[in-house]
């Protein structure tokens, strides 16, 4: 089967007020109960986990995973995957107490069978970086934008499409995010071989809420939801799943984000529940890595509007541009002297002198010592809706102006550049085909049972 599928899939999504109300306050139910257990897991419990009732499935640096050993998800959490909307017609989007308690009443009407493969799994610990950071990483407001985070934290999702948008980034809130999505989710080979190809549609929201003390907690949620105008792809032996995850973050100290997230994940069908679990504990795991997405879409943003070079003081840029007249690294100062005569002459970096590249953000010669190569993701208008990859060389300097840039500043910018019709994604530069690369529209799986 090749990705992504051919369209139109579903029809178009029109939700009711009401509808749109009873996601609202699902989600905000969902925020509000597992900062509940967050409460209790940093305050009573000291933050310690319980060994006899988790059991560690995995870790990786200062982020580890667990799974319930004794508790499956409640009826009330299961049954938001099928909200109803007659209780929640008069919400209030701006009153959480009142969305909170309309959810809660919703779910109670609800009777949803739990199904016995689902792994409740739990994951804490720290990741370095800022909060703003975390939540800039994890925002993806466009379709565009759902294929450049999956480039770059490598989530495995093959095909996307946001269904509806409930509530868009704002300059006053460039974080705040409610939509309906859809993706498909390929298998590495070895797993394709005893797993079918599994979809979901799901609510995605994503802000900011307070503790009782007003500590600033980043959120965002993942959670399953049946909706009949989406219907399931049986024809293509595509497999709904479903998840259910809340993560939540907090700027513990500078330079480090406390996370904690709660939920549970089903592939349905026939797959092995002990292989869902270990495969969803892996994608925890790797948190860390819409971090790195932050650091590499600001870094895209520079590249677009060439502000490494502007945002220099008159003192320091007379220095580097003095440095690149003498022939010299502009960070180090060590002597440089052209790739293509290092080549012809047979040298190696290790002699006297260094070959040099231009950084794409300041445009400065910098030696390989104080350089870095990274793939960097755009769109452009003629890729037809596929994203394009360019491996871009950037000196340590602008790498590090990169990471420390506030990311909600350069998240207005993206939506300013949208709002006038700017290029938002791609840059305006003339590239070397070399460095261009497409990502394919179209990628191969090999389908298997169950």
């Amino acid at each position: 089967m090749k990705f992504p599928l051919p369209r139109p899939l579903f029809p178009p999504l029109h939700l009711t007020p009401e509808d749109a109300a009873t996601l609202e306050s699902v989600a905000w139910f969902f925020v509000q109960e597992t900062m509940a257990q967050y409460h209790e897991h940093r305050v009573t419990n000291s933050g310690v986990v319980d060994p006899r009732r988790w059991k560690k499935l995995k870790h990786r640096d200062d982020v580890h995973v667990y799974r319930d050993r004794t508790h499956m998800p409640s009826a009330n959490s299961m049954a938001g995957m099928r909200p109803t909307t007659s209780s929640t017609s008069s919400i209030d989007f701006s009153d959480d107490s009142r969305a909170s308690a309309s959810a809660t009443n919703a779910f109670k009407e609800e009777q949803h069978k739990r199904v016995p493969d689902m792994p409740v799994l739990l994951t804490v610990g720290t990741i370095q970086g800022t909060l703003d950071d975390v939540l800039y990483g994890f925002s993806n407001p466009t379709p565009e934008a759902m294929q450049i985070k999956t480039a770059y934290v490598g989530d495995g999702f093959v095909d996307w499409m946001l269904l509806t948008s409930l509530r868009k980034p704002s300059p006053e809130n460039p974080f705040r995010e409610l939509s309906m999505r859809w993706n498909i989710k390929g298998h590495p080979f070895l797993v394709g071989a005893v797993m079918r190809v599994r979809d979901n549609v799901y609510l995605e929201s994503i802000g900011f809420t307070e503790t009782p003390e007003g500590e600033r907690i980043g959120y965002t949620i993942q959670h399953s939801v049946e909706l009949p105008e989406i219907r399931e792809l049986e024809e293509m032996s595509i497999i709904r799943g479903k998840v259910s995850f809340c993560h939540l973050f907090r700027q513990k100290e500078d330079n480090v984000v406390e996370l904690y997230v709660r939920g549970f994940v089903s592939a349905m069908g026939d797959a092995p529940p002990a292989l869902v679990a270990i495969t969803a504990a892996e994608f925890m795991v790797s948190i860390w890595k819409n971090m790195h997405c932050a650091h590499m879409k600001k870094l895209a943003w520079m590249v677009r509007n060439s502000v490494g070079y502007s945002v220099m003081g008159d003192q320091e840029r007379s220095l580097m541009t003095a440095q690149r007249q003498q022939q010299s690294c502009a960070i180090c100062t060590k002597p440089l002297r052209s790739i293509g005569l290092s080549r012809r002459l047979g040298m190696s970096s290790a002699n006297s002198t260094f070959a040099a590249k231009h950084c794409q953000v300041c445009r400065q010669r910098v030696c390989s010592q104080c350089r870095m190569v990274h793939s960097i993701y755009f769109t452009s208008p003629h890729a037809q809706g596929r994203i394009v990859r360019e491996k871009l060389t950037f000196c340590t300097v602008c790498l590090q102006r990169a990471r420390d840039m506030d990311a909600k500043v350069v998240a207005v910018a993206e939506m300013e550049e949208a709002e006038h019709n700017f290029p938002r994604l791609y840059s305006s530069r003339t590239w070397t085909s070399s460095s261009l690369s497409m990502i394919p529209s179209e990628i191969s799986f090999s389908l298997s049972e169950p």
